[in-house]
């Protein structure tokens, strides 16, 4: 699986596929969080797509001032219906040079 390319000012997205196959997620009731090695970023979010009602897809907000270098990592967490959480991650991704 290729991933999307991590570098400053970037906005990849990523998708995750429930398991198993066929179960229903709803963006209420899934969060993401993510954190980076560099200090000094501290706009660097991640949002469910509000244009996917299941939650799953998800877009990194990467500031165009990030250091190159630098680790993002990030995770999410869904309650299911019966109450119980599920966590997914961490994923770790280097920033990389967009040139």
């Amino acid at each position: 699986m290729a991933l999307p390319p991590i570098s400053p000012g970037s906005t990849p997205q990523f998708r995750l596929t429930p398991s198993p196959a066929g179960v229903s997620t709803s963006i209420e009731n899934i969060g993401w969080a993510v954190e980076t090695t560099d200090p000094n970023a501290f706009d660097l979010t991640m949002t469910s797509d509000a244009d996917d009602p299941t939650g799953m897809t998800a877009t990194l907000f990467v500031p165009a001032d990030i250091n190159v270098g630098a680790t993002i990592i990030f995770w999410t967490v869904y309650r299911n219906p019966n109450g119980t959480e599920v966590t997914g991650g961490p994923w770790s991704y280097p920033v990389e040079s967009s040139g």
